[in-house]
This record gives C-alpha cells, structure tokens and sequence, in this order.
C-alpha cells in the first residue's frame, strides 16, 4: 500500500496509527469470516481511509498486512463470498478473468429457479455450451416461439420459408 511514503501510518484527526492497528481496531474476528465494522461501499466491500485522502478496500490492505504483496494485474477473491470478510485465510489473489468466472458460478450456484421460476433440477436443466446452464421448460417454449413466428410470417411450416425459385433467379438470371 504504498501511498507517498505513508504506508504504514494511519492518520486520522492528527494521531498516528500503524496500519495493522486501525484495520484490527475495526474487525469483529468472533466467527470464521473477520467481518468489517467500519464504512462500507453500498455492495457491501469495507473501505479504509488512506492518508493522504481516498479510500482502499479492507480485503486488500488486509492481504497485503497479513500476507504480503498483491501480485500485479491480480484482483483479491474472497474464497468465502462473503464481501464484508477480512480473513487473510479467505482471501486468494487472482486475475480477473478467473475473479469474475468463479462470481459467475457462485452466482449459478445460488440459484435454485430460472428467471420464469421452473426449478433447477437434473431433469429441467440444459448445460450450454459456454458452461451455463437454462431451465429446458423454457428453451423449449422459447423454440416453439420461434418456429411459430416463422410459421405465421412464411404462411406454412418453418421449412417452407425459403424461396428455393427466388434464390435460383438471382444467382442464374437468364
């Protein structure tokens, strides 16, 4: 955290504090997650003030107090999910590409019903090709839907819609 030569020093209202200090003095360690008690940004990240002005978020000066330095182009993952965490023994550097895939699947995780609300089960569940998931009861309707437009746009079955004598006219005009 270096910050113009103030990285270990807190200064709030003229008193000098170690860092390590000012982060305790504001984390509740009585469960497994070390939960910010401090200022939090409205999605739930802990914030500390920095010396000179601005703000850095609690996970990562923790990181960098209990464990060492972040390794470039890495963000910190919170390996519990929990935002509000502090917990060195939680918190894993990674690149965002990796940040964001992990968010994504404990987000999939997480839920138990599609948009529409048919549940998630093993029987209703269609695994895509980019490693996502949809609920089959809709894809379904969602293809009826599509082959029915067809349908009513053309004036006959979906396979009727192409004009085998248009396309042959234009590439072969006589």
């Amino acid at each position: 955290l270096d910050r113009g030569g103030a990285s270990e020093w807190w200064c709030l209202l003229g008193a000098l504090k170690p860092w390590a200090d000012r982060l305790e003095s504001k984390l509740d360690k009585s469960g497994e997650c070390w939960m910010w008690t401090g200022a939090k940004r409205p999605n739930g990240y802990g914030v500390i003030g920095m010396p000179r002005g601005g703000v850095e978020s609690v996970h990562r000066v923790s990181y960098e107090i209990y464990v060492g330095p972040i390794p470039d182009e890495h963000h910190i993952d919170h390996l519990c999910r929990n935002r509000g965490c502090a917990n060195p023994a939680h918190l894993e550097p990674v690149t965002q590409a990796e940040n964001n895939r992990r968010a994504g699947a404990a987000r999939r995780s997480n839920q138990t019903h599609c948009k529409r609300g048919h549940q998630f089960t093993d029987d209703n569940t269609f695994l895509t090709a980019r490693g996502g998931r949809e609920c089959r009861e809709c894809r379904n309707m969602r293809n009826r839907a599509s082959r029915r437009g067809m349908r009513d746009e053309m004036g006959g079955s979906w396979t009727d819609r192409i004009d085998i004598a248009g396309v042959l006219e234009a590439r072969f005009p006589e």
